[in-house]
């Protein structure tokens, strides 16, 4: 990661690069305008973990404003860039220090992923627990006819072609992977030599 910055000719002036390892990592940058022009005292100090990374000052930048900030992968993805990103713990200010939550880790190492991931009874009543889904005009639903233990169950509704089917994000990157899951067929009726998969 680095910090970027236009000046009022539209040049863009760079931090150094920093490593990160896996894991979370506070990330805090600071943004300035200059004051006037031809002050010439706009810049951008980059923090990661709470330790200034690099800074850059005496910026031609006056004319420049903040409209609105976009966070997520907002530019520059190449085709060599795939993966998933995790985002959190979003704060903003106008003028002072932020700082770590006091509510994460302090600094790494970071706690190590539990062994349990994910779990889901549909006790809730909707996919809300799951990362997406796709229910093809609610042919996958909760309901109680589905429920074998509790009171609710996911029901799959095979009448077409069309894939119905919850995702779990949560195993992302995992090398070893367990899962448990009830399953009724429900005398479903299938033609010889047909198949479909239930988990994938």
């Amino acid at each position: 990661v680095r910090g970027a910055v236009n000046n009022d000719a539209n040049a863009v002036t760079y931090t150094s690069w920093v490593t990160l390892t896996d894991g979370p990592h506070a990330i805090e940058i600071d943004w300035r305008a200059a004051t006037a022009a031809g002050a010439n005292n706009g810049g951008l100090t980059l923090w990661v973990d709470d330790v200034e990374q690099g800074s850059i000052t005496t910026l031609d930048n006056d004319g420049r404003k903040v409209d609105y900030v976009q966070i997520g992968a907002v530019t520059g993805i190449d085709a060599g860039t795939r993966g998933t990103l995790y985002f959190d713990l979003f704060e903003s200010r106008r003028d002072t220090y932020i700082g770590l939550d006091p509510t994460a880790p302090t600094a790494p190492p970071f706690p190590t992923k539990t062994d349990a991931l994910f779990m889901d009874g549909f006790e809730s009543g909707d996919f809300s627990a799951w990362s997406r889904n796709t229910i093809d005009g609610g042919d996958l639903s909760i309901t109680s006819q589905a429920a074998m233990f509790g009171a609710s169950g996911m029901q799959a509704l095979l009448d077409d072609n069309n894939v119905i089917y919850v995702i779990d994000y949560l195993p992302y990157e995992e090398t070893t992977y367990r899962a448990r899951f009830y399953f009724d067929p429900n005398s479903l009726t299938m033609a010889a030599s047909n198949a479909h998969y239930i988990f994938y």
